[in-house]
C-alpha cells in the first residue's frame, strides 16, 4: 500500500539527469534490501543460538521444578511478544 501511494505516477522526462537520479535511487534500493537481508540473517543466527543455550536450561526447569511456574513465564512471554510485535502484525495486512 505504501509503494503504492509513494509511487510517481507521472512518467519522468527521458533525460540524462532524470536516468541518473532513477539509477541512483535503484542502487540504494538495492543497498537497502541487502542491509536488511544481511541484518535479518545475523539476527537469525543470534536468535537460533540463543534458543539452543536456553533450551536445556528451560528443559531442565520443567523436569526439576513445578510445572506450572515454567508454563506460566511462558505464556507470559509470548503474551508479552504479541504485545509487542502487534504494530508489525497490523503495518504487515
Amino acid at each position: 500500500m505504501l509503494n503504492e501511494i509513494l509511487e510517481y505516477h507521472e512518467t519522468p522526462k527521458n533525460d540524462d539527469f532524470v536516468a541518473g537520479v532513477m539509477k541512483r535511487v535503484r542502487r540504494q534500493q538495492r543497498v537497502r534490501r541487502l542491509i536488511l537481508t544481511a541484518t535479518t540473517m545475523v539476527g537469525a543466527a543470534f536468535g537460533a543460538s540463543g534458543v539452543l543455550m536456553l533450551s536445556d536450561s528451560v528443559g531442565r526447569l520443567i523436569t526439576e521444578a513445578n510445572v506450572l511456574p515454567a508454563s506460566i513465564t511462558l505464556v507470559g512471554i509470548a503474551v508479552f511478544m504479541t504485545w509487542l510485535f502487534r504494530d508489525e502484525v497490523v503495518a504487515s495486512g
